[in-house]
């Protein structure tokens, strides 16, 4: 009964919403992203580092930034035809995405950072603290927040990759309704 219900993967284009060209992407941007960190800790080949280039995780990082705009605008488009879709879905769907991984992730790096701090290995307790924890937990680490808001604390422990999610927030939330067309009285803006 249940191989009629799950359809196979078809990788015809106009079957699915699949896209072998942007997943390409993504895994080149993600092993970027992985190579780039590995080299930078390890010391080795110094000339496609700093000075010489940006570092290729920033690069990569910002491929995702750009990936995840196309990514998003497909998502709206598509969506804006549902009867009934909405500002509150739009959201109610973004938030689920972003925090199913952000929350697990923000109370494992605690865990492990804590964890490590006890062991004497780590040396920054001061950036593993429940007001540190709140304004990540919001996304309010970044220095605009922290200026505007003095309790939300700096970037919860070891977890500063996170520092650029208040940027990918304010870009997600800050689409104009000019740039998603108006259909079955959806207008998210």
């Amino acid at each position: 009964m249940l191989q009629h219900t799950i359809k196979p993967l078809s990788l015809r284009p106009d079957q699915n919403d699949c896209s072998l060209v942007l997943d390409l992407a993504r895994f080149v941007a993600a092993q970027a992203v992985c190579f780039g960190h590995a080299i930078s800790i390890f010391g080795v080949y110094p000339g496609i580092q700093p000075p010489n280039v940006p570092y290729m995780q920033n690069i990569a990082v910002l491929v995702f930034f750009v990936l995840s705009g196309f990514v998003i605008a497909h998502t709206l488009i598509a969506n804006s035809e549902r009867v009934g879709y909405g500002i509150s879905e739009y959201l109610i769907e973004r938030f689920a995405r972003i925090y199913s991984a952000y929350l697990p992730a923000l109370i494992f790096i605690s865990l492990v950072d804590y964890s490590l701090f006890h062991l004497g290995i780590y040396e920054y307790y001061q950036h593993l603290s429940l007001k540190a924890f709140v304004g990540n937990l919001f996304m309010l680490q970044s220095g605009i927040e922290r200026a505007i808001l003095r309790f939300c604390g700096a970037t919860l422990g070891s977890s500063s990759p996170f520092s650029h999610l208040p940027l990918h927030g304010r870009l997600v939330f800050s689409t104009s309704k000019q740039s998603v067309p108006r259909t079955n009285g959806f207008d998210l803006f």
